[in-house]
């Protein structure tokens, strides 16, 4: 082929080749994990490829889905635009606006401070409040734990769904707590030979001999065996123990709830066409999915319960639900705390990991993320 003929070719087909390129991007985008939520399934700086079509293509800048190829399945790694991120705070997006609503009206009630609201003090530190659309919101990556219908709950850190012991993923990592022999002398090149070959996190020592680390449930299986070892347990936070002041645990409400991240429930995940059964101690589940998530006007009086204005003891959902987790448990923004996650937030499932950008990690380590199937 002659330089002439050559480049005729690519005249005519370098916008077809541009085409097919948009449209791949946006029905396979990219997600750059940013945090550690999703270790060891997922670690900082992995590119992951989104099948964006798995649970019905979303026009972009609209909530329109098209028809989805499959459901979402209990232990799906999904990716969806953060529910809270509805209204952020302008100047320090990185802080939930929802959290700083509950920390303003905390420290008002402390002050006796019944003239500013919550929202107000916050306006008045300085703080500017933006409201975003779906589509506009940060991508999240969470594994799917519970489908629309379901029955979650916690016990002592342990996850059930149905009343069974959910089928957990091995890569699930936990924080334990390690009792060495008390005679031992650990020393610091003996943790990061530990750490080495059980591919745990050291998170601090806790008294003499006892260590706080971060380990897979497979990995902590083969660590008992060591003969140094005297116990490996989870660490978990006792029930009733209430972890922030603020509430900062779903339903946010320490009234009724005394839940904590590893013992809470049980709770029924909202289902389409579900009637939730609505009174004081429930209207907290639910209150953001009647008014924010599904747009109705929620207000309660002399205490009874109206929804757009006609007085009722219960509401019907419109949408399914979900209710997500990270694998890295005691680091991960999820659905302990914010609640459920809509079906109209869906972006698509994860499929596998195109390559690593994370410069801290070595050549051996990139490679072996190359391709990598998210399980």
């Amino acid at each position: 082929m002659n330089k002439k003929r050559k480049s005729d070719w690519l005249i005519k087909v370098a916008p077809v080749l541009a085409v097919l390129i948009v449209l791949l991007k946006l029905a396979f985008p990219f997600y750059t994990t940013p945090t550690s939520s999703m270790d060891k399934t997922l670690i900082v700086g992995d590119v992951v490829l989104v099948n964006r079509c798995s649970y019905g293509y979303r026009i972009p800048f609209s909530a329109t889905r098209l028809h989805a190829f499959q459901k979402v399945n209990r232990n799906d790694v999904i990716v969806f635009n953060f529910p809270c991120g509805d209204t952020i705070i302008a100047e320090r997006p990185e802080l939930s606006y929802y959290d700083q609503v509950r920390q303003a009206e905390y420290e008002l009630k402390n002050t006796h401070d019944t003239a500013t609201g919550p929202r107000e003090k916050l306006t008045d530190d300085g703080y500017h409040i933006q409201t975003n659309a779906i589509y506009n919101r940060d991508a999240y990556l969470k594994r799917c734990k519970a489908i629309a219908g379901d029955k979650v709950e916690i016990k002592d850190g342990i996850l059930f769904v149905n009343d069974k012991i959910a089928d957990e993923a091995s890569t699930d990592y936990l924080p334990y707590v390690v009792h060495f022999g008390d005679s031992l002398q650990i020393s610091e090149d003996y943790m990061r030979n530990f750490e080495k070959i059980y591919g745990s996190e050291y998170l601090g020592e806790a008294t003499h001999n006892y260590f706080n680390l971060r380990l897979t449930s497979e990995n902590a299986a083969k660590a008992r065996e060591l003969k140094e070892v005297r116990s490996i347990n989870p660490f978990i936070f006792p029930a009733g123990n209430k972890m922030f002041p603020v509430a900062n645990i779903f339903p946010n409400n320490f009234k009724y709830y005394t839940w904590n991240i590893d013992n809470m429930g049980p709770i029924i995940i909202p289902k389409k066409g579900m009637a939730l059964q609505l009174n004081d101690s429930t209207l907290c589940q639910y209150q953001r999915l009647i008014t924010v998530y599904e747009g109705n006007k929620l207000e309660q009086n002399a205490g009874k319960i109206y929804i757009n204005g006609k007085e009722t003891t219960e509401y019907t959902c419109k949408m399914d639900y979900y209710w997500v987790m990270g694998d890295n448990r005691h680091n991960s923004l999820d659905s302990r705390f914010w609640g459920f996650l809509p079906e109209d937030h869906l972006i698509g499932r994860a499929t596998s990991v195109l390559f690593n950008t994370n410069n801290s990690l070595s050549t051996q380590e990139k490679t072996s993320r190359i391709f990598k199937k998210v399980d």
